[in-house]
C-alpha cells in the first residue's frame, strides 16, 4: 500500500481525547456516540443542495472513523517484528525531544519506567527549565496516583479512544478537578508508539502559553500512564459550532478565535514544535462563557523540528490534513493549512474539502485536497462574508507550502488586522493598562530572588477564574501575538501609558529594570505567561489550595519540607549553583531556620515576604515580623 493510500485508510494516525466537561455538572454522562446526534441538524442541510461535488455538499458530521486515540498506528502491518533501534532525532537547541532524552540516557541509567520517565526526570534537571520542571513527574512506581486523586478509575468519562480514556478526577487535598488521560500501555506495541508517547510527555511539559492546555502531573503504574491536565469546562469548539445561529460563527467571533489559534501555533513553531493534528476537536473552551478563550490540546502527534527539516510520517485527520502531508513531504506549515480549513468551517459550518464523515468517499476527499480546489458555497451564505475573510482562507489554503504564510505572517493578514482595529474602537479600554497590575509589576522588582521563584511556582497552581484580570493585561502587552512579551513591546506599552499620565513618572531605565526583574529565567529574552502571572500575583485570588499545591510541587518527593536540592532540581542550569545556594541560605536566615530545610510554615512566611523570630529555648515557637 502506498503512503498516499495509507493516509486515508484505517491506519491514519490521529489522537482525539476531548478534555472537557459539560457546563452543567449535573448533566448525565454523555454517550460516546453523542456527537452523531448533535450534528443531525447539520446533516439535514444536505437536502438543500450545496453546490458542485461531494466535497462541498458534506455537512459537519461526527469525528472521522477509524482514528485511534493515542496518536499511534495500532494496525501495524507486522506486529511480530522485533522493535527497531530508535533513530537519533535532530537536536533543536535545548528543546530536546523525549525520545532523544530517553535514547541518550538509556545507556547511563537502568530504565525502570516503561517509557523512560526516570530518564526524562534526570534530563529535565540537566537542561534546567523551570517551566518543564514545574510539571511533576512522579518517580516511576512511586506514589500511586490513587493516593492523590479520586476518580482515576471510576470518574466521569470525558473521552474515549483506542489506547485509553480521559476521566474527570478530583485532587483529594484541594478538591480541584482535573482531566486525567489514562493510557493503557499494552496498546503501545511498536517502538514508534513508545517514541511518540515519550515525545508527547516531554513536549507538553515545556509549553507555557495562555491558549495551550497545561500538563500538571504524570504518573505511571505497571499497566498505565496517567497525564493529569487542567480541565476545560466549556467543551469542544467542534460542539459549540452546532449551537451557533445557522450553525456557523459571525466574522467577529471567528476572527477572535482564529487569532487565539494562530497565537498558540506561532508559539509552538517558535519552540521548534509542529502540532500535526489541528482540528476543531483539539480546541477547547476554558469556560461556558460566550467570550471564553480557547485552549489547544492533544500533542500525541506533535514533534520537535529543526529549521528546514522535512517530515514524512502519515499523520493527521482527513478533513484538516494538508496536501503535502498526504504526499509524505512536509514541514511545520502543514499547521497553517489546518488553520485555513478550520476558519472555513467556523464561517460556514462546512469543511472545504469534505472528510468530516459525510457521504463522499475518503479517496474523493484525498483528491480534493491534493487539487486544492474549493469554492465559497453556498453563495447566499458567503455573500455576507467579507472579501478579506475569503482572501485570508485562500492565502492559507495554498497547495505549495513555500507560498503559504508562516504563522507570524498569517497574524498580519488584512482580515485579522481589520477586526483587531474594530475591536479596539469598540473597547476604549484596550491598550490602557490596569494601574493596580502595573504597581504589582513594579513592586515585584523589590522581591527577594527566593520570593520571586516561589511566586512563579505558585503561579502554576492558579485556575482560570483566578487570573482573569491578568490574562487581559497580558494580552495588552503581547502586542504581536507571540504568546510572550518582548522587551520592546513591554517598554512601548508601559511608556505609552506613562505618557498618558496613568502610571506616574516611569522612565525607560526603570521599565527595563522591571522587565529584567520579571524574567525569573535570565536565559530567556522574553517574559512568558507564568512569569507575568508571578509578577502580578498580588492581583490574583490566591487561596490555601494554591499554596498547598505550590509547596507540594517543590517537595516533589513528599518529605513535608523543602531542601536546597529541591530548588536545584527545579532550576537546574537556569541558575548557577553558587547563586542558588546563596539565595536559599538567605531565605533560611529570613526564616531563622535552625535546620537546612523550609517547612510549610516557613514557606508561607517567605511567600508573604515576612521574617520570624524564634524563641531561643523553644525553636518551634516563633512570631512573624
Amino acid at each position: 500500500m502506498s503512503l498516499v493510500d495509507l493516509l486515508f485508510s484505517s491506519s491514519l494516525r490521529s489522537e482525539n481525547p476531548p478534555i472537557m466537561l459539560p457546563a452543567d455538572p449535573d448533566l448525565p454522562e454523555p454517550a460516546v456516540s453523542s456527537r452523531h446526534c448533535r450534528f443531525s441538524r447539520l446533516r439535514s442541510r444536505l437536502s438543500r443542495g450545496r453546490g458542485k461535488g461531494a466535497a462541498k455538499s458534506s455537512p459537519l458530521p461526527p469525528t472521522s472513523p477509524a482514528i485511534p486515540f493515542s496518536g499511534v498506528n495500532t494496525s501495524s502491518p507486522n506486529p511480530s517484528l522485533p522493535r527497531a533501534t530508535p533513530e537519533p532525532l535532530p537536536h533543536h537547541g535545548s528543546l530536546r525531544s523525549g525520545s532523544q532524552i530517553h535514547d541518550s540516557l538509556h545507556s547511563m541509567t537502568s530504565v525502570k519506567s516503561a517509557i523512560g520517565l526516570d530518564s526524562i526526570i534526570e534530563a529535565r534537571r540537566e537542561d534546567g527549565d523551570l517551566v518543564k520542571n514545574m510539571v511533576h513527574i512522579e518517580a516511576p512506581f512511586g506514589k500511586p496516583i490513587e493516593e492523590v486523586y479520586d476518580g482515576v478509575h471510576d470518574g466521569r468519562v470525558l473521552g474515549k479512544g483506542v489506547t485509553g480514556l480521559v476521566r474527570l478526577a478530583t485532587h483529594k487535598a484541594t478538591g480541584i478537578k482535573y482531566a486525567v488521560k489514562c493510557l493503557n500501555l499494552s496498546k503501545f506495541d511498536t517502538e514508534e508508539s513508545w517514541r511518540q508517547l515519550r515525545d508527547e510527555v516531554f513536549i507538553t511539559c515545556q509549553l507555557d502559553h495562555p491558549n495551550i492546555v497545561r500538563l500538571e502531573e504524570v504518573y505511571e503504574s505497571h499497566s498505565e500512564i496517567y497525564l493529569v491536565q487542567e480541565l476545560c469546562l466549556g467543551g469542544e469548539l467542534y460542539d459549540r459550532l452546532d449551537d451557533q445561529p445557522d450553525y456557523h460563527y459571525t466574522e467577529e467571533i471567528c476572527a477572535r478565535l482564529v487569532k487565539q489559534m494562530l497565537s498558540s501555533v506561532r508559539y509552538l513553531h517558535s519552540k521548534g514544535i509542529v502540532h500535526r493534528d489541528l482540528k476543531l476537536e483539539n480546541f477547547l473552551f476554558i469556560s461556558a462563557a460566550k467570550d471564553s478563550e480557547l485552549k489547544l490540546i492533544d500533542f500525541g502527534l506533535s514533534k520537535h523540528f529543526s529549521r528546514g527539516e522535512i517530515h514524512h510520517e502519515s499523520v493527521g485527520t482527513p478533513y484538516s490534513v494538508a496536501p503535502e502531508v498526504i504526499l509524505g513531504n512536509y514541514d511545520e506549515r502543514c499547521d497553517i493549512w489546518a488553520i485555513g480549513v478550520i476558519t472555513y468551517l467556523l464561517l460556514s459550518g462546512e469543511p472545504p474539502f469534505g472528510g468530516c464523515g459525510g457521504p463522499e468517499p475518503l479517496m474523493t476527499v484525498r483528491a480534493n485536497i491534493l487539487k486544492g480546489e474549493f469554492e465559497f458555497e453556498p453563495k447566499e451564505l458567503w455573500q455576507n462574508i467579507s472579501q478579506e475573510a475569503k482572501d485570508f482562507i485562500t492565502q492559507l489554503l495554498v497547495i505549495n507550502p513555500n507560498n503559504r504564510p508562516t504563522s507570524r505572517d498569517a497574524q498580519t493578514l488584512e482580515w485579522l488586522k481589520l477586526w483587531a482595529s474594530t475591536e479596539k474602537k469598540q473597547d476604549k479600554s484596550m491598550g490602557k493598562l490596569n494601574s493596580n497590575v502595573v504597581k504589582a509589576l513594579i513592586n515585584f522588582k523589590e522581591y527577594s530572588d527566593m520570593r520571586k521563584l516561589l511566586c512563579e511556582v505558585l503561579s502554576f497552581t492558579l485556575l482560570p477564574d483566578q487570573i482573569i484580570d491578568l490574562r487581559r493585561e497580558f494580552g495588552k502587552m503581547d502586542t504581536d501575538g507571540s504568546g510572550e512579551i518582548g522587551c520592546n513591546s513591554f517598554k512601548k506599552v508601559l511608556m505609552q501609558n506613562a505618557g498618558e499620565g496613568m502610571l506616574g513618572g516611569l522612565t525607560e531605565k526603570k521599565v527595563e529594570d522591571i522587565f529584567n526583574a520579571m524574567r525569573v529565567r535570565k536565559s530567556e529574552a522574553t517574559i512568558n505567561w507564568h512569569e507575568f502571572i508571578a509578577a502580578g500575583l498580588s492581583q490574583c485570588k490566591v487561596d490555601d489550595r494554591n499554596l498547598r499545591l505550590a509547596f507540594d510541587r517543590l517537595d516533589s518527593d513528599h518529605k513535608n519540607y523543602i531542601t536546597l536540592d529541591d530548588v536545584l532540581n527545579l532550576m537546574g542550569n537556569d541558575g548557577k549553583k553558587d547563586d542558588l545556594k546563596q539565595m536559599y541560605d538567605d531565605s533560611l536566615d529570613q526564616c531563622q531556620c535552625t535546620q537546612s530545610r523550609i517547612t510549610y510554615e516557613d514557606f508561607l512566611l517567605l511567600m508573604k515576604g515576612q521574617t520570624i523570630k524564634r524563641d531561643v529555648c523553644n525553636p518551634l515557637f516563633y512570631i512573624s515580623c
